[in-house]
């Protein structure tokens, strides 16, 4: 039972194995840690200000704030991201990561 008894199996096997060694399946990975690490920064931040009692617009933007936040940081940490640059503002770097670099850089 090999190859020759399955060729389905076989190229299924290799094809696989091809993708998850590639890069368009470590995008893809990254894509799923900014999204769940996003989601449950905003989720958890807007549901503790309504639970304050504050306004829902309010809620909605320390959300968005702290999403982002999420993302930036993530990113940084993530394997990843190796190869990819993305660019902020100098005021954010500063506030949010105490460094005066503006760009982000995996190797």
């Amino acid at each position: 039972m090999g190859i020759i008894d399955d060729p389905i199996s076989g190229v299924l096997g290799a094809f696989l194995q091809h993708a998850l060694e590639s890069k368009v399946w470590k995008r893809i990975e990254l894509l799923l840690e900014l999204t769940i690490a996003s989601s449950i920064v905003f989720l958890f931040t807007t549901g503790s200000t309504l639970l304050a009692k504050q306004p829902v617009s309010l809620a909605i933007g320390a959300g968005m704030v702290m999403s982002a936040v999420a993302l930036l940081t993530t990113f940084a940490a993530s394997p990843n991201a190796k190869g990819l640059t993305i660019a902020v503002t100098a005021k954010t770097v500063a506030e949010k990561l105490d460094t005066p670099t503006t760009t982000i850089e995996r190797k």
